[in-house]
Order: C-alpha cells, then sequence, then structure tokens
C-alpha cells in the first residue's frame, strides 16, 4: 500500500454530455442520412431523438447529439446524472 505522501491524486468531475461518436461513415454519407438512421427505430432501435449531426472533415466519423441524454443508455454509454 502506498503512502499518503508518495501520491500525486488529481480528481476532476466527468463531463455529463448528450452526444456520442461514430467512426467507420461512408464518405457518401451526409449529416441528415445520419440523423434519419438515429431516428428511425426500424433501422436503428437504440436511437432517439437527434439535434445535432456534425461530420468531421474526412467524413469517416461524427459527434451526434441526442435531444435526450437517458436515450444514450441504449448505446451502453449511459451517462451519470
Amino acid at each position: 500500500m502506498m503512502k499518503k505522501q508518495q501520491m500525486d491524486i488529481q480528481v476532476a468531475a466527468c463531463p455529463i454530455t448528450d452526444k456520442v461518436v461514430i467512426k467507420g461513415i461512408s464518405e457518401d454519407v451526409c449529416s441528415d442520412d445520419i440523423e434519419l438512421y438515429f431516428e428511425d427505430k426500424r433501422t436503428c432501435p437504440h436511437g432517439g431523438d437527434v439535434l445535432n449531426v456534425e461530420l468531421f472533415d474526412n467524413r469517416k466519423s461524427a459527434i451526434i447529439q441526442f435531444q435526450d441524454r437517458s436515450g444514450m443508455c441504449k448505446f451502453n454509454v449511459c451517462p451519470r446524472t
């Protein structure tokens, strides 16, 4: 067991978020396609109402912001409240 004076511990709160990152997107996919995919219960039963989609320059990844962050629990990235 380490002695207290030997440790330099820093503690910070984890941010509460309503966003997820997706990777591996085809270059021909646009933000509207992603939004429709995640809002459609037939194509994505774990989805929810999307507030915003931000595609990165390389167009192979994006950040999806959901209107209700509790829906993110379906993706096993449940934010703590």
